[in-house]
């Protein structure tokens, strides 16, 4: 084996350790790894740092109307959406089964409510017609924000906030943000 072919096979294995196989976006392991070095650079350089949930709504009754192929092409055109969405400095990862999470350095959250609700716009206008053949697929999503140190200065506090305003967001009708 040459020793082009060995980086490369080394480079797939850094990527798959922190990338989320169905999605390639980050896994959720990663996830807490980055967020917490983002809190603890947040602390010192006395800087904000903003979370968001991103749970796609009712997305069982997609996954048992459509099937679990059409389920992860969702998943996989969502994650992209929201790669796309987002600025260079943000952190996009797989947080569980339909939810993502987004990792927003410096943002207030005034300014992460506004940047999460262009998304759930973006999400809320975009036909997913190729998902299944001959169907276009509407998909909606509830984001919750927290962000530090309004919220919260530890990582756990922030990630159970952002939760809590994901199903408040559910609770008060789907398709919104909510925030602490």
């Amino acid at each position: 084996m040459g020793a082009l072919h060995r980086l490369e096979l080394l480079d797939i294995a850094k990527h798959t350790k922190v990338s989320d196989e169905l999605t390639g976006v980050y896994n959720r392991r990663f996830f807490n790894e980055i967020l917490s070095k983002q809190l603890s650079l947040a602390k010192r350089r006395n800087e904000r740092v903003s979370l968001v949930i991103v749970d796609l709504d009712h997305f069982r009754n997609l996954n048992e109307t459509y099937g679990c192929s059409a389920g992860d092409r969702i998943l996989q055109q969502l994650a992209r959406i929201l790669s796309d969405s987002v600025s260079k400095s943000d952190i996009v990862a797989r947080y569980g089964g339909e939810e993502f999470a987004i990792i927003m350095p410096t943002l207030f959250t005034t300014k992460a409510l506004v940047k999460a609700d262009e998304i759930r716009q973006i999400i809320e206008y975009t036909n997913f017609d190729d998902i299944v053949q001959g169907k276009t697929i509407n998909l909606t999503v509830s984001m919750g924000i927290s962000s530090f140190p309004e919220h919260g200065t530890e990582q756990e506090t922030l990630i159970k906030l952002a939760n809590k305003a994901v199903y408040r967001a559910k609770e008060e009708g789907r398709n919104r943000v909510a925030a602490p």
